[in-house]
This record gives structure tokens, C-alpha cells and sequence, in this order.
């Protein structure tokens, strides 16, 4: 569960501090990205999302476990609440 968590963290991370640019796969590398261009309907950010559903109920006897509190403290780098 651990393991799957800080992957889940280290993309949340990487897709919330992504920069303008091109995509690079071969079938539309000729696309813009542009980070203004994600449509939601919701204020967080996926680092957000993901750290708001670890401070759920169902995660609480986790809480003080020092790999939790480590991919919380990840998340927390990038959140917006």
C-alpha cells in the first residue's frame, strides 16, 4: 500500500509542477501543452486531492506511521487546499 501511495504522490507531484510545452509522444508531438488548459470544476490541485483522501477516516491508523507522514509531507510541497 506504502509503495503504491508514494507513486501516487511522485506522479501527483510531477503533473501539479509541470511546465509549458510540447507533448513528446510520437502521435502528437506537434501539440501544445499548456498548464492553463486542465478543465475542472474544483479548487485543489491532484497533489491536493490526494493528500485531502489521506487525512480521510480510513487512512487514520496510518496517520503516525513515518512512511505516511513522509508521502504526506511530499504532497504538502505542492498542495493547494
Amino acid at each position: 500500500m506504502f509503495r503504491c501511495l508514494e507513486q501516487a504522490a511522485e506522479h501527483a507531484v510531477k503533473y501539479d509542477s509541470r511546465k509549458d510545452g510540447m507533448y513528446t509522444a510520437f502521435m502528437v508531438n506537434r501539440v501544445e501543452l499548456s498548464v492553463n488548459d486542465a478543465y475542472k470544476n474544483y479548487s485543489e490541485n491532484d497533489s491536493g486531492l490526494l493528500l485531502k483522501a489521506l487525512k480521510a477516516e480510513k487512512y487514520s491508523r496510518f496517520q503516525n506511521d513515518p512512511r505516511m507522514q513522509k508521502i504526506m509531507e511530499t504532497l504538502k510541497t505542492t498542495a493547494k487546499l
